[in-house]
């Protein structure tokens, strides 16, 4: 008995052995749908969870035995990842407004007519962002490609041209089992193209940044020469480079992300151009639908057409858009003598003395006792001595009588405070340079009869403002167009205001003479973010936003617009005096005004000479001087002003 069943445990044992050492190879449909699973389900779960994102599923076949082989393979997939995260077919129908990207796609095809169908279906529901699945089974012989990794790269080149980053592809080898293939757009020996990479899909990192960086690769810039924010300059060999606020910040990303720039400037130097409604696009707009640069830059804003066609960057910089005013004709030496006392306190002055005249007149044709009594004794001369006190003049005969002492006082407490009041502000506006009142508003501006000078693609910010429409005036986008603008207002040669941006005037007047100075008006047309544009869906967008905004906390925007403006004219503090001796030039106001009362004098002289030699005049001066009667032929009989 125990010899029975010890042959029959090593019958066992043996057929054991045998079946270790030959087992049927595994089923590669199995693998692949083994493969496909793990790999949605270890990394589509951590998506699904974070953006609650379902998996989209579709396919596409030419041949009916890969048509059934996608079916027994999506089966497979779909019981292992039901229980994970939801599932959803695509339907090629428009989809809603309402309805949100997916960031997981399977996509299984047989070949490259297969692909050209799921790209031409393919829309909103699909996030470029996400992650694309795609399974390939046997091309379809008709199909002329030399070997599967030249099919390889044209599949991951036509997601490339659609900025899809994260595309894997499954392929089934007979050699090697189930392989994994993506790309990796910017690597040591690759630069914006194509290179199909072998990855373990059991081992490797598959979702490890794809753009760390650039390895020095070159990308495309479109812009053009537009001071303070880009300024192209060229080095020793030859070799353009950027300056300039954005320029600034262009060149600090290009060194974090390790990229050089290669500069294409707007044809016919059309600057920022326009997105025409029947694809006549120019400038900058231009380049940038065509694909033919990379990313663009230059005091660029957010507008609705170009954030629908393009997609715009967070932004890096904001200021104000603003018109551009002269700073209105500086005031004359002679002009400043008046700047010290506002209008009203001069008419108070001028009515003082308009009614002291009007007094003395008054008096003058009273009695000699009324006369004494409000000028004083032996007072001939009263409408001089009221100058004389009024300029700070010493008086030489003082009245005895206490009314007119009285009087005297009043006026002289009267004078002085104004005089002291007077002088201690000249010495600040003659030194100062001073222009009368530039428009600070928009309606200012109307009022003066001044136009709107502006670019046409600026209309979109007076939409609201539709009273200022006939007085716009548009001009072209040429760069020499814009400078030629601004140089006729700091010269006074343009009968408008230039919409532009605040560091464009603070450009101008860093760089221009103080007498070319431009002022700005206090009300801000918009507040006004600048963005880089990329093309659509374009991958540098979310790199680059990242390096924005670590550098928008820094401040350096601001310390490179700083660099390159003067913006004095923002502070609009009050004048205060400059610490140096008068000169001549600040005096010629007061020697202009000496040279006037003394050719006044010299007048006065003359009618004297001429009324002792003339009858006539004699009398007409001596009625002015002696309305008393009788003493004109006093005056001539004896020469001496005395009473009769």
């Amino acid at each position: 008995m125990w010899k029975t069943v010890g042959f029959w445990f090593l019958i066992f044992c043996a057929v054991s052995a045998a079946s270790r050492l030959y087992r049927e190879p595994p089923d590669p449909e199995l693998q692949l749908v083994r493969a496909v699973s793990r790999t949605i389900v270890r990394y589509g779960s951590i998506i699904s969870d974070r953006f609650r994102s379902p998996l989209l599923v579709d396919s596409f076949a030419q041949d009916r035995r890969a048509r059934h082989q996608q079916q027994d393979c999506l089966d497979g997939v779909l019981r292992s990842v039901e229980r994970e995260f939801p599932v959803q077919f695509h339907c090629h129908t428009k989809p809603s407004h309402h309805e949100r990207a997916v960031m997981l796609s399977l996509i299984l095809i047989d070949g490259r007519i297969a692909l050209r169908k799921f790209l031409n279906h393919m829309d909103e529901r699909f996030d470029t962002s996400g992650i694309f699945w795609i399974v390939l089974f046997d091309p379809n012989s008709s199909e002329k490609f030399s070997n599967q990794y030249e099919l390889l790269q044209h599949i991951l080149e036509n997601f490339w041209h659609k900025q899809i980053l994260y595309v894997f592809i499954f392929v089934i080898s007979e050699s090697n089992g189930v392989q994994l293939y993506s790309f990796f757009p910017y690597d040591q020996n690759v630069c914006g193209f194509v290179q199909p990479v072998l990855l373990d899909w059991q081992k490797d990192r598959l979702f490890r940044s794809r753009l760390p960086q650039l390895y020095g690769c070159p990308l495309r810039i479109g812009t053009f020469e537009n001071p303070p924010f880009i300024m192209i300059a060229k080095d020793a060999q030859g070799h353009a480079y950027l300056r300039g606020i954005e320029g600034n910040l262009i060149n600090t990303i290009s060194k974090r992300l390790n990229f050089t720039l290669t500069i294409v400037s707007p044809p016919e130097n059309d600057q920022w151009g326009q997105l025409g409604e029947d694809g006549n696009n120019t400038g900058l707009m231009k380049l940038l639908l065509d694909g033919s640069v990379d990313f663009g830059i230059s005091s660029l804003g957010l507008t609705e057409k170009r954030m629908t066609l393009l997609s715009p960057g967070t932004f890096h910089f904001t200021t104000d858009l603003i018109f551009a005013v002269p700073s209105g004709r500086q005031y004359s030496a002679f002009e400043k003598l008046f700047l010290p006392l506002s209008a009203g306190t001069w008419y108070v002055v001028c009515g003082f003395l308009v009614g002291a005249l009007i007094t003395i007149a008054f008096v003058k044709v009273q009695k000699s006792r009324v006369q004494d009594f409000v000028f004083g004794l032996n007072i001939r001369t009263p409408t001089l001595n009221l100058l004389s006190v009024l300029f700070g003049g010493s008086s030489v005969r003082c009245p005895t009588r206490n009314f007119a002492r009285t009087l005297l006082m009043l006026w002289t407490l009267c004078t002085l405070v104004v005089r002291t009041a007077y002088q201690g502000s000249l010495y600040k506006y003659l030194q100062a340079p001073k222009n009368f009142s530039a428009p600070s508003t928009i309606d200012a501006i109307q009022r003066e009869g001044l136009y709107f000078y502006m670019l046409d693609i600026d209309l979109q910010y007076f939409v609201n403002y539709p009273r200022v429409f006939d007085r716009i005036r548009f001009f072209s986008h040429q760069y020499s167009a814009t400078v030629e603008k601004m140089e006729q207002i700091g010269r006074e040669e343009l009968d408008g205001a230039l919409l532009t941006l605040v560091d464009s005037v603070a450009f101008h007047n860093q760089v221009y003479p103080p007498e070319d100075f431009i002022q700005i008006t206090r009300e801000v047309v918009c507040t006004f973010p600048m963005v880089i544009y990329y093309p659509k869906h374009s991958l540098l967008k979310r790199i680059f936003d990242q390096e924005i905004k670590k550098l928008r906390t820094t401040g350096l925007m601001q310390l490179w617009a700083s660099r390159y403006g003067n913006y004095d004219f923002l502070r609009r503090t009050k004048m205060t005096a400059l610490t140096k001796p008068l000169s001549v030039g600040h005096l010629a106001g007061a020697f202009e005004l000496y040279g006037v009362l003394l050719t006044l004098s010299g007048i006065v002289f003359l009618v004297e000479v001429i009324a002792k030699r003339s009858g006539q005049v004699g009398i007409a001066v001596e009625r002015i001087q002696y309305p008393e009667g009788g003493a004109i032929a006093c005056y001539f009989s004896c020469g001496k002003p005395i009473r009769c």
